[in-house]
């Protein structure tokens, strides 16, 4: 697993657990990765957006893999933040910004 995976795991857990959740696809996008893993984006109730919170957070980082996606740029601009405030695997105490690609 990542750097920070299981904090990352274990606060997702925590934030869907007992929730709806509504999952929109991207017709930019497959909808399905390499792995086989389902891609598309998470939505709470409130019209919180999962993927983006956890990005905010600092439990996830943007990827572009291809082509630009629907929410990159809000995407992208989550991570430079999360970045500046050293949330989460940002943080010189977690993974000092090392993600699973080593880039910082």
């Amino acid at each position: 697993m990542q750097c920070f995976g299981i904090a990352a795991s274990d606060h997702t857990k925590q934030v869907l657990t007992g929730q709806s959740v509504f999952l929109e696809s991207d017709p930019s996008q497959s909808s399905t990765d390499r792995y086989g893993r389902e891609l598309a984006y998470v939505w709470l109730q409130d019209g919180s957006l999962v993927n983006l919170g956890l990005i905010a957070q600092g439990f996830a980082h943007e990827y572009t893999y291809d082509v630009p996606y629907r929410y990159r740029d809000q995407f992208q601009a989550a991570e430079a933040d999360a970045r500046t405030h050293q949330r989460g695997l940002w943080s010189p105490t977690t993974c000092a910004g090392v993600t699973d690609s080593g880039s910082r």
